[in-house]
């Protein structure tokens, strides 16, 4: 793989999909954070995924050499990062969700580590927020003790690790030599990607906090949808344990027999 280079062109992707005047507002935050980075040697692109409301209050006001294009069927968020990623011209791809935001040195750091460790990917750590008028913080994780050369997959089943799409920096080659984003998942699409890429390559943590990640579901919602991604992260799980070496899956398989059980019996309990 080739040297990240702090000054390289980055492609900052976001995908867009907006229903409400609300949601425009919040794109209009993401895409701010973005234009405003420390590193600004940046391709935008806005990946639209026939948004029922129109975005073009935001795309009159955006650099020239922003990409813009609107599906012609729905892609889903997979689909649409995926042709994005294709579409880009920089070789290293930064993705944001049109509800998140970077702290202005988010790129800047994020390439250094990056550079610095020959890294194919990078991720670091959020600030949550909740979505209540006053982006009120709740929490800030501490990953400080996470190994930084350990196995992806060893990483994850040690604990609750929220790695989302704003918070990671790759190799546009190491995307594409992984195979992309599979279109077969409408969420944890992101965690599959991680993995093909972790049993490739390298992929480290920078300890930093540098994006606010919203949260703005209900609170009922968000217990369907946590059980129901913890099962397809699971199946992803699974799949990436029967790939590996002898040695990695006699220690991992504690953990993840532990998992199992965890996800059995909350399911019980939920009922």
């Amino acid at each position: 793989m080739q040297s990240a280079g702090s000054d390289q062109l980055t492609s900052v992707v976001i995908p867009v999909f907006i229903r409400t005047e609300e949601q425009l507002g919040w794109l209009r935050e993401a895409v701010a954070s973005a234009l405003g980075q420390s590193h600004d040697n940046i391709q935008l692109i806005l990946a639209d995924d026939m948004s029922p409301v129109s975005i073009r209050s935001i795309l009159c006001a955006l650099p020239k050499n922003t990409v813009y294009f609107r599906n012609s069927q729905n892609l889903g968020q997979a689909g649409c990062r995926q042709k994005a990623v294709e579409t880009a011209r920089g070789g290293i791809v930064a993705f944001l969700d049109q509800d998140d935001l970077w702290e202005p040195d988010y790129l800047r750091e994020q390439l250094r580590y990056m550079e610095e460790r020959q890294a194919d990917m990078v991720f670091c750590d959020p600030e949550f927020l909740v979505m209540d008028g006053a982006d009120s913080p709740v929490l800030r994780q501490d990953r400080s003790k996470i190994p930084e050369r350990s196995s992806f997959l060893s990483l994850f089943l040690q604990g609750n690790y929220a790695v989302s799409f704003s918070g990671t920096v790759i190799k546009k080659q190491a995307i594409l030599e992984a195979g992309g984003m599979d279109a077969r998942y409408t969420s944890m699409d992101d965690f599959d990607l991680y993995l093909k890429i972790s049993s490739r390559g390298s992929v480290l943590h920078n300890p930093q906090t540098l994006y606010r990640y919203r949260i703005h579901t209900s609170a009922a919602n968000r217990r369907v949808r946590l059980f129901s991604d913890s099962l397809l992260l699971m199946r992803l799980y699974l799949r990436h344990f029967a790939e590996a070496g002898a040695g990695e899956k006699k220690a991992m398989l504690p953990r993840l027999v532990k998992k199992t059980l965890a996800l059995a019996y909350y399911k019980l309990c939920n009922k």
